[in-house]
């Protein structure tokens, strides 16, 4: 069922803003994918969102985006402002989408020696991180270990960086050399 929501004060729209914390990301395990591409590349995977919203200003409730949904999923349109004011985008986008963060990953869950695996130490743009993830899964890396200190990859710009291949790729967070 779709809902219509008129107030950016309403929980889901906040929830879509608390989110853009890191903090809140890895405490609730979740992430904001911005844009109807990284919704398909997530549904692709096999990644039930969590909730949907959609622009009411260009989207409608018949919409394939919206209506075939799992039952599971919160599906909301919303003004365009008001979706607007909730995105991290300059140019928001039709679809955001609420999403359980992959994993997480440990050398127990990737093969190791990786054949091959990538390591970023120290790489503190978000952007540069999801390029670099969207990068290593079209080289057909394993998985990508993250040094403490490196953005985090579920970021908003990161997410849209990696162009649907955090949903691809194993990621682990917070790996030392040693």
């Amino acid at each position: 069922m779709i809902r219509t929501l008129t107030s950016p004060r309403n929980p889901a729209l906040k929830e879509v803003r608390a989110l853009q914390a890191k903090k809140v990301r890895r405490e609730r395990r979740l992430f904001v994918a911005e844009g109807e591409d990284l919704l398909d590349a997530a549904r692709a995977a096999g990644v039930t969102p969590k909730a949907v919203f959609g622009d009411a200003d260009r989207l409608g409730p018949a919409d394939h985006r919206l209506a075939d949904l799992p039952e599971a999923t919160a599906v909301y349109l919303v003004p365009g402002d008001i979706l607007a004011a909730a995105s991290t985008l300059a140019a928001p986008p039709r679809v955001l989408a609420v999403l359980p963060q992959p994993g997480p990953w440990g050398f127990a869950d990737v093969d190791f020696p990786p054949d091959p695996a990538a390591f970023l130490a120290g790489v503190g743009d978000p952007g540069n991180v999801g390029t670099l993830v969207r990068s290593a899964a079209a080289l057909g890396v394993g998985w990508l270990a993250l040094a403490p200190g490196s953005a985090d990859p579920y970021h908003p710009r990161a997410v849209r960086a990696a162009m649907g291949s955090t949903f691809s790729l194993p990621v682990l967070s917070g790996v030392r050399v040693e």
